[in-house]
């Protein structure tokens, strides 16, 4: 964990893994917070959300960097799917995927910043999280994608050969979101 990805697709960033800590968060906040604003508006994570989620030991924490500002633009996390499935969050989920709930890992954010959205920092980050997952012990990552401004029909067609599940849309908190499983491979290095 915490180490450094190269080959990023501009020497303007730097993406990393970092090990959940609260010195981290407290250095990053206001970035995180403004980024995840911007997208989910009112419906936005709260501060404590993710205190929580940064403080949680088995979080899995990927944040996309301008090398230039040091500012965070870009980030995911991923909590073990257990966890996330917990109270009334589709316990369906929960007992369907009970054989392979242990080896599986949930996003529970995604985001980047506005103005350095169409750079094609999603799929380094992507591939970041899937090394690290797998470098972890993780086979499986669900993930609920919106369906505005076509996320969910890209994670469709990128991920299409390792798709083991896919329902939806349904509605939720934000809006329509389709469901995915999808089945790690053994990353031969991170991007």
């Amino acid at each position: 964990m915490d180490a450094t990805i190269k080959n990023m697709p501009h020497d303007d960033y730097e993406i990393r893994v970092h090990a959940p800590n609260t010195s981290i968060w407290n250095t990053i906040k206001n970035d995180i917070l403004e980024i995840e604003r911007h997208h989910f508006g009112n419906k936005a994570f709260s501060e404590q959300v993710f205190q929580h989620y940064f403080s949680n030991p088995n979080s899995v924490i990927v944040l996309i960097t301008d090398r230039k500002t040091q500012e965070v633009v870009g980030f995911l996390f991923t909590v073990p799917a257990f966890e996330a499935y917990e109270d009334n969050f589709h316990p369906d989920r929960k007992i369907k995927n009970q054989q392979r709930l242990d080896r599986t890992a949930y996003i529970e954010d995604i985001a980047i910043h506005k103005d350095h959205m169409g750079k094609g920092l999603s799929s380094p980050l992507m591939k970041t999280l899937e090394y690290e997952l797998w470098d972890q012990g993780y086979r499986f990552l669900e993930l609920d994608a919106l369906t505005f401004n076509n996320y969910a029909a890209n994670i469709a067609r990128n991920y299409a050969g390792r798709i083991v599940e896919q329902s939806g849309p349904h509605k939720s908190y934000y809006g329509p979101q389709v469901y995915f499983s999808i089945r790690l491979h053994a990353p031969a290095n991170p991007i």
